[in-house]
């Protein structure tokens, strides 16, 4: 990703989830990283873009998401079907706020599934 990260920047850091699954396969664990302070966050997090184009050093599957309270992230959920749907032009998170680009362009917080249905039901949840 090209962003420098010092190890004191780095509070804590661990995988998620049982090392094999039922079948005694071992498995790829996601990682989750809690930084020292919000810029460098905020700077792996804008960096996470580096990936897409990244195919030389063989990680073609990694990705950087953040990490959503249930609600929040069942809302984001949501959301992407929506865009799927064609009935919102683009959604992404930033700092935990689920943002939505309408069709008429404007960026909106969404915060409640009220909010949400404004665009449209979501039609497979």
């Amino acid at each position: 990703m090209e962003v420098p990260v010092s190890r004191d920047q780095v509070e804590r850091s661990h995988r998620l989830g049982p090392k094999v699954e039922r079948n005694g396969k071992a498995r790829q664990r996601n990682v989750i990283t809690r930084f020292n302070t919000e810029s460098v966050r905020d700077r792996v997090y804008k960096a996470r873009f580096n990936l897409k184009t990244r195919s030389k050093d063989g990680h073609r599957r990694v990705f950087v998401n953040e990490d959503l309270t249930a609600t929040r992230g069942a809302l984001a959920y949501r959301t992407r079907i929506l865009k799927k749907e064609g009935r919102i032009m683009d959604c992404w998170t930033v700092a935990g706020k689920i943002m939505v680009k309408t069709k008429n362009g404007l960026a909106v917080n969404i915060t409640t599934d009220a909010e949400l249905s404004a665009y449209g039901q979501v039609s497979t949840v």
